[in-house]
């Protein structure tokens, strides 16, 4: 056992998780919510804190709206730069290849 937590926060701990092992015995991939329950009970019988706020999802249809657009700016950003430099650099290797092919038919 462990000193820093009293037998009774550890009952209560061990019975929840024969509880949920159960529940996610339905379903093996998702648990239905069965970890994000387990996290719940654990802060509250041990009573921790939740320091770190938890990242809200746009819900707002011109939310999403805006986030999908500028990721697709920056896509473009990204790919004005690449585009050209890769094929600057693929025309040189193959010119410098096929001028050396060419020396030395010659």
């Amino acid at each position: 056992t462990n000193p820093m937590y009293n037998q009774e926060q550890l009952e209560q701990l061990e019975a929840h998780d024969q509880q949920l092992s159960q529940a996610a015995a339905n379903c093996p991939k998702h648990g239905n919510g069965v970890l994000k329950e387990r996290n719940n009970v654990i802060k509250q019988i041990f009573g921790l804190d939740d320091s770190a706020p938890e990242t809200k999802k746009p819900t707002d249809a011109k939310e999403i709206m805006k986030k999908r657009r500028e990721k697709a700016i920056c896509i473009d950003r990204v790919s004005r730069r690449l585009f050209p430099c890769t094929f600057i650099l693929l025309n040189i290797m193959y010119w410098l290849a096929f001028s050396d092919l060419m020396s030395s038919l010659h």
